[in-house]
């Protein structure tokens, strides 16, 4: 028993460093290995349940996470792990159930906090997010992933100096923080700084290669430079920085003003106008489609050929 208590312990040791560098498929085997040893370890299953969230592999995950909470629903970090699991599934009401279970089993926990806060942040209440976030700031103030989350809800509010503000506390914890340094470069990208943000993608690419943020980072800087692409790329920015309500109501009005003003135009015997119109907006309709997928290939191109300057 002993011996398997060893192995398993070692196995989870070597888990939580290889999904700390990124190596996902080797610490699902690596956990795997260890539930080889414990298969009753609720823990256990959990954890697999996180690292196979980052995988993307959302069912399989959902499967160990309610494995993990089965076996042991007392645990904090199971409820957590299910919470976490609801929310990439967008069943938020579920999600916060099981958060606030994990929250008043251990109180203390602020990733748990940050969790909740990511859950009304999806579901449209920004300032319940924030007071969340500001009260799991307040249990660690050294943090960085409380930090992180400030100075994202800023970004997300436009107020770029604070947001700032909050990033540059969280270099000072930790200089290579990925999620920092993609915010700081966000920040640059929108004040138009296109080389400090290309820097700062690299060198968040230099740690991790395929750091999927980064690559983006660095096909948004492209796309800035690119008249056409940009100009998507802005409308798109403007367009999605509210909710969905937001944007349905954005893409409504305007689909009713253009056909409402084409049949005044018709009414007016201003046929010429009329028709100039209705091809301007399906001059737009057509570029927002395309958008997305000229978009999607720099990214993927980025993936493949993206090479870090020799001074990094």
């Amino acid at each position: 028993m002993d011996n398997e208590l060893r192995n398993s312990n070692r196995c989870i040791k070597q888990a939580l460093e290889q999904f700390g560098y990124g190596d996902y498929a080797g610490a699902a085997e690596s956990v795997k290995e260890a539930l080889s040893h414990e298969p009753n370890n609720g823990f256990y299953h959990s954890l697999l349940a996180v690292i196979l969230l980052e995988m993307k592999r959302i069912y399989a995950a959902e499967h160990e996470a309610k494995l993990g909470l089965k076996i042991e629903p007392a645990s904090d970090y199971t409820h957590y792990v299910m919470g976490l699991i609801l929310t990439y599934q967008q069943k938020y009401k579920q999600a916060l159930n099981e958060l606030e279970q994990a929250i008043s089993i251990n109180p203390l926990e602020e990733d748990y906090l940050l969790a909740i806060g990511s859950a009304y942040e999806y579901m449209g209440k920004a300032q319940d997010a924030l007071k969340v976030y500001e009260e799991a700031l307040n249990l660690n103030p050294e943090n960085e992933a409380c930090y992180s989350k400030l100075g994202e809800w800023y970004l997300s509010q436009r107020n770029y100096l604070e947001a700032e503000k909050y990033f540059q506390n969280v270099l000072s914890i930790n200089p290579q923080n990925a999620d920092a340094l993609i915010g700081m470069g966000t920040i640059h990208l929108k004040m138009g700084n296109r080389e400090e943000a290309l820097d700062h993608a690299l060198w968040v690419l230099q740690q991790d290669a395929n750091n999927t943020k980064a690559l983006t980072l660095v096909a948004q800087v492209k796309a800035k430079k690119n008249v056409l692409l940009g100009s998507w790329w802005h409308f798109n920015s403007w367009a999605i920085s509210g909710s969905n309500v937001r944007l349905m109501l954005i893409l409504i009005i305007s689909f009713v003003v253009v056909r409402f003003t084409s049949l005044i135009l018709t009414e007016l015997n201003m046929v010429l106008y009329s028709k100039s119109l209705d091809y301007i907006w399906l001059a737009i309709v057509v570029f927002t489609w395309a958008g997305p997928v000229w978009f999607q290939k720099l990214l993927q191109k980025e993936l493949k050929t993206v090479r870090l300057r020799s001074d990094y």
